[in-house]
Formats: structure tokens, C-alpha cells, sequence
């Protein structure tokens, strides 16, 4: 039986403000910014290189931290970009990060039933990009450090494979919303397959959510 818990809290906690001082540029210029998930490439000092968004576009990373060497790692982050001249390859600092769950889903009868709950998500918004369903998803906690968990399998009925999201509040209490993301391989999909994600909202409403694999 393969588990993937992952800590809620965790990841909101990962998001990591870098140094950038303000004196750097203009008071009223304003950097662009590009935001959303990326497969993030560090060298074998363990800093992030570059990463690659899920259209296939490369940002050269400026300053950053570190992962382990030589890693290929999912990431929602928010680049301040340095240079937007269309002739050169984008380059960027790293102003927020965190490590979306992004393992490879175990069948549903891998998952264990004990992790099949129905605690309610709201899905943002999801897409397919980069070999991934990538999901934003909202949860509701009390505080900050709230314990809860996701959990998700896949159901294979060719050629449409089905993905569902299981939510365990573990009896927190619904105060605040907190973001959570998931980037899910689609390793096991064939390009033309639609995409089926299911999860359970409020009130037990059912999310069905359909994309084709291009």
C-alpha cells in the first residue's frame, strides 16, 4: 500500500520570502512578475538553475535556495523577473515558493480506505500542463498550523483515466481559507485521453472536472 500524506499547513508555511531590496530600482517602476507551477532544475550545488513553466519557457533563476543536488522538482512559485527584452532568455529571482504534492498517484485500490475522506475542498482551478494535472485547490482551517491531510488515487478505465481528492480535516474547525496545490503526473495517460478529477466540495457536493490530454 502506497500512502501520500501530505501536511497542509507545510505548505503554506513553505512560502518563503527572498531578499530584494527596494533601493534595487525606481520607487515608481514596478518589476514584472510571472506566477504558477514549474519544474524547477537545481545544479549539483543544490541551487535552483532555472525553471521551466508547463508551456515549455525557461527562466534562468538569479538568486533562489537550495534544493538537493541535482534535483527536478515541482514548484508554485512567483518570479520577479530582471530583464523582459524579447531577444534574451528570461531572467528572475525567486520572490515565493513552495513544493506543490506531486507524486505519482496509486490506483484506488492502493489507497487504503481509512484515507478515503470526504472532508470538503473547493477546486480553484485545475489544468493540464507540463505532464501534469495541476490543481489549485481551498481548504478551510483555524489557524495557521492546522493539521490536515490530502490524499489522491487514480482509477484507470481506458483509454480515460479518473483522478479523485480526498481531504481529512482531522475535526479542525472550518474558520479561514488556506490555499493548497497538487501536480499530479500523468505518466500513466495517452495524449487525446480525457482527464476526469473528482473531489468532494461542501455539503458533499461532487466536483467532476474533465480535460483532454494534448
Amino acid at each position: 500500500m502506497r500512502r501520500l500524506p501530505i501536511f497542509v499547513y507545510l505548505l503554506m508555511a513553505c512560502l518563503m520570502p527572498f531578499a530584494s531590496s527596494c533601493s534595487e530600482k525606481a520607487d515608481d517602476e514596478i518589476p514584472p512578475l510571472v506566477s504558477g507551477f514549474f519544474t524547477a532544475h537545481s545544479g549539483k550545488d543544490g541551487i535552483i538553475d532555472y525553471v521551466i513553466d508547463d508551456f515549455g519557457k525557461r527562466y534562468e533563476i538569479t538568486k533562489s535556495r537550495n534544493l538537493a543536488p541535482n534535483t527536478i522538482t515541482r514548484v508554485v512559485c512567483t518570479l520577479e523577473l530582471d530583464d523582459t527584452d524579447p531577444l534574451k532568455e528570461p531572467r528572475g529571482r525567486i520572490t515565493s515558493l513552495l513544493y506543490p504534492m506531486s507524486n505519482e498517484a496509486p490506483s484506488d485500490i492502493q489507497l487504503h480506505d481509512s484515507l478515503k475522506t470526504k472532508d470538503p475542498v473547493k477546486i480553484v482551478s485545475s489544468y493540464i500542463g507540463g505532464g501534469y494535472l495541476n490543481v489549485h485547490l481551498e481548504i478551510m482551517v483555524s489557524k495557521e498550523d492546522a493539521y490536515h491531510s490530502l490524499n489522491y488515487c487514480r482509477r484507470t478505465s481506458y483509454p480515460n483515466p479518473t483522478f479523485k481528492i480526498y481531504h481529512n480535516a482531522h475535526g479542525d474547525s472550518p474558520v479561514y481559507t488556506k490555499k493548497a496545490y497538487l501536480s499530479i503526473p500523468l505518466s500513466s495517460a495517452s495524449k487525446n485521453d480525457t482527464i476526469c478529477l473528482k473531489a468532494y466540495g461542501a455539503d458533499q457536493k461532487k466536483y467532476e472536472i474533465k480535460h483532454v490530454y494534448k
